[in-house]
């Protein structure tokens, strides 16, 4: 009964705030069993989930994101290093239904060149304050304007090593 009573324990969605993920593993594997447990426990999405942080070798794709957008509504913190199976268009969705995210961590994800929402009218803005795009060898002039663009109220903004940035790009950062 001890066991018992301290799975359930373990698997109170209320207490899961944060995912963080390390070493060689599938990250969609893990955060599909992950948050189906959860999901199976609360019968609804896993809406205190707010950061998931992958590091160390655990690789996340497109599917995972998916997997994030449909299972954690209110998430605030995204942080998945080198993975380069994510792409624009995935995460351009995954920033666009996640209307609470601040924190944007995908150094080394190299097919990213852009984050751009595109409304007809140009009125929706995104809330990030902390994007890291260090190592994304995509991310280009035009990208890094539509960026800026999109995200009025950044404060941390990393482009270490973008090797595809031209002096020109510096006056958009202004």
């Amino acid at each position: 009964t001890v066991c018992r009573r301290f799975e359930k324990l373990i698997w109170d969605p209320a207490l899961w705030k944060i995912i963080a993920l390390k070493g060689e593993v599938s990250g969609d594997k893990a955060l599909n069993c992950i948050l189906r447990r959860l999901v199976d426990q609360s019968n609804d999405k896993c809406s205190q989930v707010e950061r998931v942080m992958l590091g160390d070798g655990c690789k996340l794709t497109d599917k995972g994101l998916q997997l994030i957008i449909r299972k954690c509504p209110n998430i605030t913190h995204l942080q998945t290093q080198f993975c380069t199976s994510i792409s624009n268009q995935s995460l351009v969705e995954f920033v666009s239904k996640s209307t609470n995210l601040q924190h944007l961590d995908i150094t080394g994800c190299s097919q990213i060149s852009c984050i751009n929402i595109s409304t007809t009218d140009g009125s929706r803005k995104l809330l990030l304050q902390y994007i890291d795009l260090t190592d994304c060898a995509s991310l280009d002039d035009m990208g890094l304007r539509l960026i800026v663009k999109n995200c009025p109220l950044l404060i941390y903004f990393y482009l270490r090593r973008c090797v595809m940035l031209t002096d020109s790009s510096l006056k958009y950062i202004s």
